[in-house]
């Protein structure tokens, strides 16, 4: 850890980011309640999830060298994943592993809506089975919010 710049944050951004993301997702969750929006709703929660790995990435208390915050914005979902395998924190793994997963079936679900010959029904079952890997995604990020603000309080 030498190499890492250790960025000290006070625990409350992390509060306050949390809060932000609870508001959001249940905004998201009482679209969920109707199935036509199921993909919509599917394509939100990634985009949550993405939001989080970037605050993540700005956030974390021990950046690698040459890390520049500055390009954070602009990294797609995947980009923001395997910049966030290079701070090799074992309380990421899980994230980082789950987060790529998540990653993948969006991207062949996006890439393959329009040729797909499911029907939308058939789309929406495979949405649902999706939706608990978006919410241990999120449960684990959560998790780790609440590790760093105990870890600064």
């Amino acid at each position: 850890m030498s190499n890492n710049k250790i960025d000290i944050m006070p625990y409350r951004r992390y509060y306050d980011y949390s809060e932000k993301l609870i508001y959001l997702k249940n905004l998201i969750n009482d679209l969920y309640k109707e199935e036509k929006y199921l993909l919509p709703v599917f394509l939100l929660r990634c985009q949550l999830i993405e939001f989080s790995i970037k605050y993540l990435l700005i956030r974390h208390p021990y950046k690698p060298s040459g890390f520049d915050e500055k390009i954070v914005n602009d990294l797609t979902l995947g980009q923001a994943i395997n910049m966030l395998k290079k701070f090799k924190d074992s309380y990421m793994e899980e994230i980082i592993e789950k987060s790529d997963k998540l990653k993948n079936d969006r991207n062949e679900l996006t890439h393959n809506f329009i040729k797909s010959r499911m029907s939308i029904n058939e789309i929406n079952k495979i949405i649902k089975g999706k939706m608990k890997l978006a919410n241990q995604i999120e449960e684990n990020i959560f998790h780790f919010f609440c590790f760093v603000e105990e870890l600064y309080r």
